[in-house]
């Protein structure tokens, strides 16, 4: 039986206990007929009493209390990915950044939209989604993974302006 955090589409996972190497191989769609799901970054639970079943609607920490790895997963079990949910935002790997300390200045790769602009791991609109954090914009993390949306921020001796989660400078 497949357990644990699984990923079909190619996507490079955080190092967790969750992860099952014999099961780093899977590509493609998941599930048959009407409960297929298309490829991402899914849990499968490893407790007991739901062993196997697809985590849906929350967010969950794969890792350790030392080393949180969080992840949140939709109403169809898909992880968020380049998505901003509950001011958390969670990287292309469906791995929510956070910082191990204060607040650490971080660069978001990719386009990052709200999550509700997501169905089934797609955005719902493609041509006329508006990412919230552009691709090479900088952000202001806290240790609990909220990205900071507005105001001031010293962070490692500068402060900052933050303004639409974007963070520059102040002069």
């Amino acid at each position: 039986m497949i357990t644990g955090l699984i990923s079909t589409g190619g996507k490079g996972l955080a190092n967790s206990e969750a992860i099952q190497d014999k099961y780093s191989g899977l590509k493609g769609d998941i599930g048959k007929g009407k409960g297929k799901k298309p490829a991402g970054i899914y849990y499968l639970s490893l407790e007991d009493r739901n062993l196997g079943s697809l985590i849906t609607d929350r967010r969950i920490n794969v890792g350790t209390t030392e080393e949180p790895y969080y992840y949140c997963f939709d109403g169809s079990g898909r992880a968020y990915e380049n998505a901003l949910l509950n001011n958390h935002l969670y990287g292309d790997n469906g791995l929510m950044l956070c910082s191990r300390k204060n607040w650490s200045l971080m660069e978001v790769e990719k386009d990052v939209y709200l999550a509700k602009d997501y169905t089934r791991g797609s955005l719902r609109d493609p041509d006329n989604a508006v990412p919230v954090i552009p691709a090479g914009s900088q952000v202001l993390v806290s240790t609990s993974g909220i990205v900071k949306k507005e105001g001031m921020i010293k962070a490692g001796g500068i402060t900052y302006k933050i303004s639409n989660y974007i963070a520059e400078p102040k002069e």
